[in-house]
């Protein structure tokens, strides 16, 4: 949490809620009992408090010590030698210490600090060890959620490595001058203890901030920042703070990833080398979104690119050096070549994170499980009325004269959302809104221009006519808010009346802001420091995507294309926290858009368990032969220069094992309903002419048959259409893998049909089913779009359906130990455990997606359908089928695993990777 954020208690709550903190980590309280004993032991400590002012800390506190958060999951080299275990005697954690006390005082749970401090100790215990004198070099990878503390981390990991001997610390924060400064904000705050901006006239700034408040002096004035808050690295700031290197004195540079920064860092640090041209070290290297400027673009028998071949020059400065790249979107770091030594491979660990509970991401937002009323089921708003304006596809030429009405309700929402916020006390947090449409600065500046117009006007006619609006005088503007107020916020606890009074006060102080490349480039020229408004409206592209935190971002406005899966999600910046003010957050976006964040998700969580599982079968980073997933809309892993030891299939690669497909689109097309519902009704006809009639699964509403044989599951797949769009269920070619696969373990099926808890119910030739409900919502290709926010076909936990109840209690009460303040068992779990593979089949009843909708839904039922293949046995045979619309991309080491010991699931033609020297 930043300094600049402001409490929103009295100073005499700030003192209670201070010592309560203190008594909190000292007696481990956890519940609601202990910390009302607690509170009643420091309430002296504001002799002016009320019974309601004691009540609000009260239930803040409450808030904090629920938050919970696991250790991470790590996988590494067999030659890893622990060493932190057998040095922490000898070790003062005097930075970890203050910064420890710098999070309880910022309301970080003592759960998540103690589950943090295992993490780190674990990421801590891979790197280098400090203590041994020969040369040694560590490369590892952190892979976090996005915008779920990422930073925090690594500045827990820099303050621990300090402590434990690491001399050199350099911090590549990623491209861009204005989140080189941002970065930099939370170093100086979190490690260094001095605010960098006070620095020169050959001084150390004596502001101090953050962990300098629980340092003793002689321990704060120890550690030198090589960059500060207003400028990256100049040799003329070594000077500004009369730098002398020793064995207690720590140097630290938060540097962009820019190759002559990187160069000028490299130059200055030669200077200091006298054994054999290197640094003793040691020297610590956090690569902030490792994934982006970092991963070489070139092929082996060519130069390395700039920013890759400065990190790897960097290294190599030091005798003894450790490189951990974090990223939340870890899919180009995983395609380097592990067989490099001198590149930037994890090869010595990858260390998966646990998000705290209270963190809000895209498995959230975008989940099966919403429940209605909940505050993520009115969260995702679809975006209609914005191709006409700012095409998906436009040129830096295109004339922006308009906004669409979608984006003016937006703004309005976000004036509310402020004023909402300063009725619930709120008053002193920062706010945010994004609108992010597209990636040229000129269409970003018109964009802006417009946005500012229509903010000018909103807060003119709200400063003019709220008041005498209130009394009963008609205007068209205040009307306009009043109904935004009844369709988004009319749920809150405050009415209309006192939410208008306050919505000039509230809406004041908001600014307009642009961030682009040209901004940026201000901020360099002109020593500029930048610094947002606590409440601001941001217009960007993909500075603001791959760049900026905008604290408390509660309303975005999203119309982008994405062309890989790292950049989708880094785009995402509307997951994280949002404590008090969850149910307000709103989000614009694309029903394209909104699918493939929903894909991605699935793609993130299935990354995760495997990396559980490597840990279970004790592999290495370079065993990481993982086969990702295409999306099914042609979105790329992550660009294609970043992928140069993967192989792609020009039209088919790997098998369907251990896989689910469903499709979140179905066809409007009336005799493609139609054609749909008639293969349901025949394969009932026809397993129950041969297997009897259907029987109920365990402990659900499911029927069906199981052990059936493979045809009649070919025969279905084979007519049944999904949607044109969706290559998952190409009828021909999916069929011919169903049919004609030689594995033993595919001979036979289980068949499904999925019930619900509504009272319309259909009698499918003898099969009496109670029909599951879902949202229906028109696409803008003749499609239904399932689900609608969720974009998804099956409920949670339908998958393992087929299995004993027992099997699915078990593997749940697992999951749920394994991946603590998770409630979702992810499809991968069951799917794993599956005797043989399943077809679910979903007889649909539609209802509308929200409460304005006006859908037209056709009279014969719209049919959806889920198969899950088992992994089987090793080397389980494919039989070498077609499988056009399924594409895989695999690492090398994932090839050379595949081709050794699954060569039968291999299939197609490749082809290297194909390098793009732009």
């Amino acid at each position: 949490m930043s300094e600049k954020t402001t409490s929103a208690f009295s100073s005499e709550q700030e003192t209670v809620i201070s010592f309560l903190h203190t008594l909190i980590h000292q007696r481990n309280i956890k519940t609601e009992i202990e910390l009302r004993a607690a509170l009643d032991e420091v309430k002296s400590f504001g002799p002016n408090l009320t019974e309601d002012d004691l009540e609000a800390i009260f239930d803040h506190m409450v808030v904090i010590i629920g938050v919970l958060m696991d250790t991470g999951i790590v996988i590494q080299d067999k030659d890893h030698e622990p060493w932190l275990s057998a040095a922490s005697a000898n070790i003062q954690w005097l930075r970890w210490n203050a910064y420890k006390q710098y999070l309880t005082q910022s309301g970080r749970s003592p759960a998540v600090i103690s589950s943090l401090s295992e993490s780190l100790d674990s990421i801590l215990d891979h790197l280098g060890n400090p203590f041994q004198a020969h040369s040694w070099q560590s490369r590892g990878l952190v892979i976090g959620s996005v915008q779920s503390g990422k930073t925090g981390t690594y500045i827990g990991l820099i303050n621990k490595a300090i402590d434990a001997g690491y001399r050199y610390v350099v911090l590549l924060t990623g491209h861009t001058e204005s989140l080189r400064q941002q970065t930099q904000e939370r170093i100086d705050e979190g490690t260094i203890g001095r605010d960098s901006r006070f620095m020169g006239n050959g001084k150390l700034s004596n502001k101090t901030i953050g962990v300098g408040k629980y340092l003793a002096p002689q321990h704060g004035s120890n550690i030198f920042g090589m960059t500060t808050a207003v400028s990256d690295f100049k040799v003329a700031n070594v000077a500004a703070v009369n730098f002398a290197p020793g064995a207690d004195v720590t140097v630290i540079f938060a540097t962009k990833k820019n190759k002559s920064t990187l160069k000028n860092v490299t130059d200055w640090l030669t200077t200091l080398a006298h054994d054999h041209g290197q640094i003793p070290g040691p020297m610590l290297l956090i690569d902030d979104e490792s994934d982006y400027y970092s991963v070489n673009t070139r092929s082996a028998d060519k130069d390395p690119a700039a920013i890759n071949k400065g990190i790897r020059t960097l290294l190599k400065l030091f005798k003894r050096n450790s490189y951990v790249g974090f990223t939340a979107t870890p899919f180009a770091n995983i395609f380097i070549d592990h067989k490099i030594d001198d590149d930037l491979f994890p090869k010595d660990f990858i260390y998966a994170l646990e998000s705290p509970s209270n963190y809000v991401g895209p498995d959230q937002i975008f989940s099966t499980s919403i429940e209605p009323g909940s505050p993520e089921e009115r969260t995702v708003l679809t975006l209609d009325d914005a191709e006409e304006i700012f095409p998906l596809k436009h040129k830096k030429e295109l004339e922006v004269a308009e906004l669409p009405e979608s984006l003016l309700e937006a703004i309005r929402v976000f004036m509310l959302t402020n004023t909402i916020r300063d009725l619930r006390k709120q008053e002193n947090f920062d706010r945010s809104m994004l609108v992010n449409v597209s990636r040229f600065v000129k269409v970003q500046n018109e964009v802006f221009e417009l946005v500012k117009e229509v903010v000018a006007s909103y807060k003119h006619a709200i400063d003019l006519h709220s008041m005498a609006f209130k009394k009963g005088n008609a205007n068209s503007t205040m009307s306009l808010f009043k109904e935004t107020f009844e369709k988004h916020f009319e749920f809150t606890e405050f009415a209309w009346p006192v939410v208008l009074e306050g919505l000039n006060k509230s809406v004041s102080p908001i600014k307009v802001t642009v961030s682009n490349s040209k901004t940026d480039k201000a901020l360099i020229d002109d020593g500029l420091h930048n610094s947002m408004p606590n409440r601001v409206i941001a217009v960007g592209g993909d500075l603001l995507s791959r760049g900026l935190t905008l604290e408390g971002l509660s309303t975005s406005y999203f119309y982008r294309n994405a062309g890989a899966y790292d950049t989708l999600m880094q785009m995402g910046r509307w997951f994280g926290y949002r404590e008090g003010y969850r149910d307000l957050t709103r989000i614009w976006i694309s029903d394209d858009m909104a699918t493939a964040f929903a894909h991605v998700a699935d793609t993130l969580q299935d990354l995760r368990l495997e990396i559980a599982k490597m840990r279970q079968n004790h592999m290495t980073p370079a065993e990481f032969g993982l086969a990702i997933m295409n999306h099914p809309d042609s979105l790329l892993i992550t660009a294609r220069n970043k992928m140069l030891t993967a192989k792609f299939g020009q039209k088919k690669t790997i098998s369907l094992r251990g896989r689910s497909l469903e499709s979140p689109k179905l066809s409007k097309d009336e005799e493609v309903t139609l054609k749909n519902f008639e293969a349901t009704e025949q394969i009932v006809e026809e397993l129950t002419s041969k297997y009897g009639i259907a029987k109920p699964f365990e402990a659900s509403s499911a029927q069906g048959w199981s052990d059936i044989d493979k045809s009649y599951v070919a025969d279905f797949i084979k007519v049944f259409t999904a949607h044109t769009s969706d290559p998952h269920f190409e009828g021909e070619a999916l069929s011919k893998y169903i049919r004609y696969t030689a594995a033993v373990d595919l001979q036979t099926w289980d068949v499904a049909f999925i019930g619900g808890n509504t009272k319309q119910s259909r009698d499918l030739k003898g099969l009496k089913l109670h029909l599951p409900e879902r949202a229906l919502k028109s696409g803008t290709d003749n499609s239904w779009l399932v689900s609608a926010k969720s974009r998804r076909l099956a409920g949670v936990g339908d998958v393992g359906i087929t299995l004993k109840k027992e099997l699915r209690d078990k593997l749940k009460k697992q999951y749920i130990e394994d991946f603590e303040g998770k409630r979702n068992v992810p499809d991968k779990i069951y799917v794993d455990e599956l005797p043989r593979p399943s077809l679910l089949i979903y007889v649909l009843s539609p209802k509308q997606p929200n409460v304005n909708a006006k859908e037209v839904f056709p009279e014969i039922p719209v049919v959806g359908a889920k198969i899950s293949i088992p992994p089987g046995p090793a080397g389980a045979s494919n039989n070498d089928v077609d499988n056009d619309g399924v594409t895989y991309v695999l690492t090398k080491s994932a090839v050379e695993n595949w081709t050794q010991n699954f060569s039968d699931d291999l299939t197609g033609e490749f082809e290297e990777g194909e390098v793009d020297e732009a």
